[in-house]
């Protein structure tokens, strides 16, 4: 996602630069349309992995931790969780 949002970035650039050129328009169109995908399955990801986890994340922000350690927590188990269905 990141390589998609840097592309996009550059793509805005060129684009800037040469507002008419239809090949860039093109490409941003490309670019733009890879990281709208890339984000949609992001969230989808997400989603899935809490709504398997929410009686934890629920616990957790009921003892008043602070949201960061919450999200820590969230992106371990759900690396932990990609690496067994990697296997």
């Amino acid at each position: 996602m990141i390589d998609s949002a840097v592309g996009m970035v550059e793509t805005a650039k060129h684009l800037a630069a040469n507002p008419q050129d239809p090949a860039a328009h093109h490409s941003y169109s490309a670019v733009s349309h890879k990281l709208s995908e890339n984000i949609k399955t992001l969230l989808t990801a997400i989603r899935s992995f809490l709504a398997n986890h929410t009686g934890m994340i629920l616990s957790i922000v009921s003892l008043s931790v602070s949201p960061f350690v919450v999200l820590h927590v969230v992106a371990e188990q759900y690396i932990l969780q990609e690496k067994c269905l990697n296997k």
